[in-house]
């Protein structure tokens, strides 16, 4: 029913939240890139090669 309120005030909510969001987001990629490419890719080598 309120259907016009709700999208407003999640754009509200939505806006500054991804800046931190994806800050953490972004560590966690890098994180887990980096992880991928050094200890797994180590693994990876080993499994595939």
């Amino acid at each position: 029913m309120n259907r016009l309120p709700a999208p407003i005030e999640y754009e509200e909510i939505v806006v500054p939240r991804p800046s931190f969001a994806e800050s953490k987001l972004a560590m966690v990629v890098v994180g887990v890139l980096v992880g991928l490419t050094g200890f797994g890719g180590a693994l990876a080598l080993g499994l595939f090669g």
